[in-house]
């Protein structure tokens, strides 16, 4: 095995109490790639924290460019299936900074420990500046909808992380993240020794009340449009939500968006959320995903009401969610 590799995976162990483990030279990746991709590395399959990753050496350390790993790790990892983490022996400061920034998984031994998608980061170099995530800590988006989602519509217990991905078409090394997140926090664990399932601690209004901390509102941002008729894929949202589940008086159309439906309109006609009566909120995950019809669950209208200043509203939200069946 290369030396780099054995001296690295050591050096990561002190740090991690022997949570990263190398299996074996991997060279079936290489017949998945293109051999313009495949050709600057060398594959082993391997594990880190007990999730299956795929440790990625670089054979020529000057020809390192940021920009070119960070789309050569989403090609590897759509093609693997495996979070990739690169094993770099020798690179320049500012490089590493802009790998940290391209949210790029790798180690430099004696270093930095740089895993976003495991939400793990160590700096043992005062002279190197990397830019911690001060996102990491905040509830991604794919956990929160992966509690909402096993709460209201279907048990997410027993699935592997491939199956979480493809049921919230995401990507492999998204899913590791969301599920890695909430292991953390304690709201879940993994079963089964080959495949890892997973296996939520708490279920219903336990599950709800436990992670109530740490919930985001779900609204991250706010268009407008007379143009009803170029929105595709939305729900019903805010306060005329509010009214289709409650006694509140239905008020002006609301209504929500995933960000690929944003993008997609962006693309399709600029300027189409500058004026207008309709409101158009974009989510941090499609509200389609958990629908009850065409409008927004209950959980998700409560997080994105729950601090309007409106007594009616918050008097309507508390009955609305005391009617729950957990």
């Amino acid at each position: 095995m290369n030396d780099n590799i054995t001296k690295t995976i050591n050096w990561v162990n002190e740090y991690v109490q022997d949570k990263a483990l190398v299996l074996k030279e991997d060279n079936t990746v290489c017949r998945l790639l293109p051999l313009s991709i495949s050709a600057p590395y060398q594959f082993l399959s391997g594990t880190f924290s007990g999730i299956s990753i795929l440790w990625v050496l670089l054979k020529h350390y000057e020809d390192i460019v940021p920009s070119i790993i960070k789309r050569h790790s989403e090609i590897i990892s759509k093609a693997s299936g495996l979070i990739p983490i690169f094993v770099i022996e020798k690179i320049e400061s500012y490089k590493i900074q802009r790998l940290a920034k391209a949210c790029v998984n790798f180690i430099i031994k004696d270093k930095v420990i740089y895993l976003p998608d495991l939400l793990f980061i160590v700096r043992n170099h005062p002279k190197i500046d990397v830019p911690i995530d001060k996102e990491i800590d905040k509830i991604p988006a794919l956990s929160q909808l992966m509690v909402l989602y096993h709460i209201q519509k279907h048990t997410l217990n027993g699935l592997s992380t491939k199956q979480i991905a493809d049921t919230f078409n995401v990507s492999y090394a998204t899913a590791i993240r969301g599920i890695v997140w909430l292991m953390d926090k304690g709201v879940l664990s993994q079963t089964g020794k080959k495949e890892k399932l997973v296996k939520f601690n708490y279920d219903g209004k336990a599950l709800w009340e436990f992670c109530a901390n740490s919930f985001r509102n779900p609204i991250e941002s706010l268009h407008q449009t007379d143009e009803i008729e170029r929105v595709e894929n939305f729900s019903t949202a805010g306060e005329a939500a509010l009214g289709r589940y409650t006694m509140l008086s239905e008020h002006a159309m609301t209504i929500a968006i995933s960000k690929k439906t944003l993008s997609r309109m962006n693309k399709q006609s600029k300027g189409w959320d500058k004026y207008g009566d309709l409101k158009v909120q974009t989510w941090i995950y499609d509200p389609e995903l958990m629908a009850d019809g065409d409008v927004v669950d209950r959980l998700s209208l409560y997080l994105s009401l729950k601090d309007y200043h409106d007594e009616r509203v918050q008097i309507e939200l508390e009955n609305m969610i005391n009617e729950i069946k957990w």
